[in-house]
């Protein structure tokens, strides 16, 4: 019986049933070390796509600013943006 505690890293990752016991403990390890690994890959990628994200909306809002108001709001904005204050 098959009692490892990564069982649905391995379904995740490999579209199939983790192998048989006799498969050697450290190819597991390493397949689930991998779909950490991806896990946090992703989370990272998904940080930086939410900032650029926010620094498109800071500088569309400074360019709107600064031609419909005043420039040192439009500065202020970018500014707090890139402190990440926002």
């Amino acid at each position: 019986m098959r009692t490892h505690y990564g069982e649905k890293y391995w379904d995740k990752l490999c579209g199939k049933p983790m192998p048989e016991e006799s498969t050697p403990p450290i190819w597991k390890e390493n397949y689930l070390l991998q779909q950490q690994y991806i896990e946090e890959l992703e989370r990272e990628l998904n940080a930086a796509n939410d900032r650029i994200m926010l620094l498109e909306e800071a500088g569309i809002s400074a360019i709107h600013e600064a031609i419909y108001g005043r420039e040192d709001d439009a500065l202020e904005i970018w500014r707090k943006a890139k402190e990440d204050k926002l």
